[in-house]
C-alpha cells in the first residue's frame, strides 16, 4: 500500500536526478538534508524519481511534472551509444537471477559472469556515473553468496558501492557496508568488519542525523 502526502514548503525544491540533497520521513514529518557539500548560493535540488531507474522510465515519470530533465546523468544516458544494449544486458541478468531458486546458483553463474563482463565493456567509453552496473553487481553478489564464494561476494559488494554517485552512496551505502561487515565476520576478518560498520555508521549519520543507538535499531544484527 502506497501513501501520499502534501508538504507545501518542500514542494518548492526543484528536481535533478543528480540531487544535492535527500529527504527522509518520520511519520508525517519530512526532513531534507544535504547529500554533498553545498556552497553559498547553490540551489537545493532533489530527485523526483530514483536515479537507478532506466533513463526512459525516469523521463516518462517526469512528464507528470511537465518537464524534461537535462541533468548530467540524463545527458550522459541520452548520448551514450551503448545505453540501449546495456539495458538489454541488464534485463538478461535479471532473468537469469530469477532462475536461481529453481536451478541453483551454479546453473546461472557462468552466464551471469559473461553478461557482467559485457556490461562492464559497454562502459569502456564512459567513465562517469556507471549506475547501470549497480543492479547486475547486486545480482552477482547474490549468486556468489549462494555458492559460498565469499571473497568474490566481498569484492563485488565493494564494486557496487564504487559505482554509485556520492549522493546514492549516502543513501544505499550503509546497508551495503553492513553486508560487507557480515561477510568479513564470516571469513574471520574482524578488523575489516569493524571498519565497515564504522563506514556504515558515518554514512547513516549524514543520512539520518542519527546516533549509534538508532543505527543499532535499524541494523539489529550488528
Amino acid at each position: 500500500m502506497r501513501s501520499t502526502g502534501l508538504w507545501t514548503f518542500p514542494s518548492y525544491i526543484n528536481h535533478s536526478c543528480m540531487e544535492n540533497c535527500m529527504r527522509i520521513f518520520y511519520g508525517d514529518i519530512m526532513m531534507v538534508y544535504a547529500a554533498i557539500d553545498l556552497k553559498k548560493g547553490d540551489e537545493i535540488l532533489y530527485s523526483y524519481v530514483h536515479p537507478l531507474q532506466d533513463h526512459k522510465e525516469r523521463q516518462l515519470r517526469l512528464r507528470l511534472y511537465n518537464f524534461t530533465c537535462n541533468c548530467e546523468l540524463c545527458e550522459l544516458d541520452k548520448l551514450d551509444p551503448s545505453y540501449d544494449q546495456r539495458v538489454k544486458l541488464c534485463e538478461q541478468m535479471e532473468q537469469l537471477e530469477s532462475t536461481i531458486d529453481i536451478f541453483g546458483p551454479e546453473h546461472a553463474l557462468q552466464k551471469m559472469e559473461s553478461l557482467m563482463k559485457k556490461i562492464r565493456q559497454s562502459y569502456a567509453q564512459r567513465e562517469k556515473l556507471q549506475l547501470q552496473m549497480f543492479y547486475p553487481l547486486r545480482s552477482m553478489n547474490e549468486v556468489y553468496k549462494l555458492s559460498d564464494q565469499l571473497d568474490k561476494s566481498l569484492k563485488i559488494t565493494q564494486q557496487s558501492i564504487d559505482c554509485l554517485s556520492d549522493q546514492l552512496r549516502i543513501d544505499l551505502g550503509p546497508s551495503l557496508y553492513v553486508q560487507m561487515a557480515e561477510l568479513h565476520e564470516q571469513t574471520g576478518n574482524t578488523k575489516q568488519a569493524k571498519q565497515c560498520i564504522q563506514q556504515a555508521m558515518d554514512l547513516n549519520e549524514i543520512r539520518m542525523g542519527s546516533d549509534e543507538q538508532i543505527f543499532k535499531w535499524i541494523y539489529p544484527e550488528m
